[in-house]
Formats: structure tokens, C-alpha cells, sequence
């Protein structure tokens, strides 16, 4: 988008037509992020920010864009922004950053919203079928060999369309409820039915100096930073947490004969960076299934992250989300505004099942 704008700035020979055009033609597009695997509709466009515009974090402190995504996602910012763009809940994302999916949207629009030229064609189609079945039944008359029938009989599909579900989560003063296409994680505070804390638990990661393939001791910093964060958006108790694990030197964390020594009694859980690669997927099968076996000494609950999503502040969130849920926290709940109750569906009684899109790498999904 970046560079659409600069090729408008050099047609237009205004500011006001400019931004007339650039609104008329990118509002309410959608595009995706270089950054991330979103799709994100595009509803306004700020011409008074650009990259090192300010804006403050949770925790108080002013950050720039352009530093912001360096520091969270680890994207350079090169490009000087004439302007910022946001979605409809106000997120603010850079031009440089974004691509518009036109080409995968107006082939869809093609097929589901034809031109006049096109309808016309097919109703007419559609009038020369009935009309040939109407003269078959009159004149019994040979039939009409087509690709597509009609039926006599409309098709009757039963439905039943479901209200917006609410998410529940715990506030500043308590419960808040809000529409899920409404959900601001930054509002999150404790757990809903109060923290079920952790009293002791570790993290385990290899800190080998002599070894850079062997030696996650930045992630580990970067993960108890992340953390710290987190506690305090969760207003969880950071006191007698984190038990430093660390197996250095003549270790490895694929030495089975470690494992006894690294879970001690008392632990309620252990956090394990993994190496990255083929390694970190055999760390993960040989420690899991060693610590808990049930004729282990001490079994223990397990939560394995690699060591590069260590130095994501945002993926380590979803890290941090799933250790509270293992322990037993409730971050959040589902009302499903059902508008008949349970006389259709019982919420204790179902299934759910989401339906999602794979990714393939570099080739993100419209």
C-alpha cells in the first residue's frame, strides 16, 4: 500500500485530492500483514500519524510505531509513512506493511456479484428451460436436453442463525461481558473465579557457553521479561515464582539422565524452551514422556515453547495463557446468547468445532 500511495502523490496534484483518492479507493478494502497472518479490513485512514508517531503501552510507557514493531515482531519500518491506517476497533498498522488482497477479493466478487449483462443471460436461460418443460407437459413434445433442470418443487432448507456470541472476561472492577467481534484483550485483568496461583515451577533450558546451538540463556531472559509484563496485566503474584533451571556445561537436554535431577519435590510445573529444529522436536518427546511417566519421582505439568518465540513478547502471551489454563485458571467463558434457551441447543450437550484455513509458509491465506 505503501507504494500505491506514493504512485497517487505523483498523479494528484493536491493534498485534498489525494487523500480524496486514496479514501475512495482503499476504504473498507481488506489486506494482510507482512508480520502476521491476519486479515484486516481497512476502515480509516489517519493522514496526521506516519512510522514515528507516538502512542503508550499498557504499562504506561510511549513507544513508537516503527519501534514497536521492531521490538515485538522484529519488522524493520524503512519506508517514510505519509500516513497511518486502521481497522475498525482503531489498531494502527503501517502501509509499508500491509497488502491489499484485490486480485483473490474481485475474483470472488465476480462469481458471487456477476453484472447486470450477466444476470440478465442467466434469468434468461433459466425462461427458455421453464418454457420448453411447460411445452413438453402440453404438447408432449420431445424433451430438452439441457445442462441444468428446474425442479417444479422449491428446495426447503431449515436454518436457524445464531446471535453473536459474548465473551466474559475479568476487568478492572470485575466480570465484563462484550460481542467476541468486540473483545479487547488490553481490558483483561485477573482470572474469572480468582487465580489459582503457582507456587513453585520452574524453567528448564539448555545455557551451554561454549555451545551457541546449546546456549538459550537470552531466551530464557527474554521470556522472564515477557512474563513479568504479564503478571502485571493479570495482576498475578510474581513472589517464589520462577525456579532458574538451568542445565549448563557438561549437560544437555537430551540426557535422559538429567531429568531426575532437574524436577525436584514440590514443583507444580515446568516450562521448557526447546531448541529450535529437529532437536527441539526430540527434547520435547524424550522430557515429556520421561517427567511424566507415572513411576516418575515427581510427575509434573509441562509447557514446551521454542526458544525464538521466547523473544516474542506477543507469542509469549498465548504461552503464558496456556500455562494458567493447565493450572487450572479460567481466562475467560462464552455466552452464547442463544435467543431460545436450550429448547435447540444445549450448550452442556454439544460439540463445538471450529473451522479454520491452513497456512503455508510465506503464502498466507486470504
Amino acid at each position: 500500500v505503501h507504494e500505491k500511495l506514493e504512485a497517487m502523490r505523483k498523479e494528484c496534484s493536491s493534498v485534498e485530492e489525494l487523500k480524496a483518492k486514496a479514501e475512495h479507493e482503499l476504504l473498507q478494502r481488506h489486506f494482510l500483514l507482512s508480520y502476521q497472518k491476519r486479515n484486516v479490513q481497512l476502515h480509516a485512514i489517519d493522514w496526521n500519524q506516519n512510522e514515528n508517531s507516538v502512542f503508550e503501552l499498557q504499562n504506561g510507557s510511549k513507544i513508537s510505531y516503527k519501534e514497536y514493531l521492531l521490538k515485538a515482531y522484529g519488522t524493520k519500518s524503512l519506508q517514510q509513512e505519509m500516513c497511518v491506517v486502521k481497522d475498525q476497533g482503531g489498531a494502527v498498522f503501517l502501509p509499508q506493511h500491509i497488502r491489499l488482497t484485490y486480485s483473490a477479493y474481485e475474483s470472488v466478487l465476480l462469481y458471487v456479484n456477476p453484472s447486470i449483462k450477466e444476470r440478465l443471460h442467466r434469468i434468461e436461460d433459466c425462461t427458455k428451460l421453464y418454457k420448453n418443460q411447460q411445452s413438453q407437459k402440453e404438447n408432449q413434445s420431445e424433451e430438452v436436453v439441457t445442462d441444468f433442470e428446474i425442479d417444479e418443487e422449491a428446495m426447503t432448507t431449515p436454518a436457524y442463525v445464531l446471535q453473536m456470541p459474548n465473551i466474559v472476561i475479568c476487568g478492572e472492577e470485575g466480570p465484563i461481558e462484550n460481542p467476541v467481534d468486540n473483545f479487547k484483550y488490553s481490558l483483561c485483568r485477573g482470572f474469572l473465579d480468582g487465580t489459582k496461583q503457582l507456587k513453585q515451577w520452574g524453567v528448564v533450558f539448555e545455557s551451554n557457553p561454549h555451545d551457541r546451538s546449546k546456549n538459550d540463556e537470552r531466551s530464557y531472559r527474554s521470556f522472564v521479561l515477557a512474563w513479568e509484563e504479564y503478571c502485571k496485566k493479570r495482576r498475578v503474584t510474581l513472589l517464589n515464582l520462577f525456579l532458574k533451571k538451568n542445565c549448563n556445561g557438561k549437560y544437555n537436554l537430551m540426557d535422559e539422565t538429567l531429568y531426575n535431577e532437574t524436577v525436584r519435590r514440590g514443583d507444580e510445573f515446568l516450562v521448557l524452551i526447546l531448541p529450535e529444529g529437529i532437536r527441539g522436536s526430540e527434547v520435547k518427546a524424550r522430557f515429556t514422556k520421561a517427567v511424566q511417566r507415572p513411576n516418575f519421582p515427581v510427575p509434573v505439568m509441562i509447557q514446551c515453547v521454542q526458544a525464538s518465540t521466547c523473544n516474542n513478547y506477543n507469542a509469549c502471551l498465548g504461552t503464558f495463557e496456556d500455562i494458567m489454563i493447565k493450572f487450572g485458571n479460567v481466562p475467560y467463558r462464552i455466552n452464547p446468547n442463544l435467543p431460545h434457551g436450550t429448547s435447540f441447543i444445549d450448550p452442556n450437550d454439544c460439540w463445538v468445532v471450529g473451522v479454520d484455513v491452513s497456512h503455508v509458509n510465506n503464502k498466507p491465506s486470504v
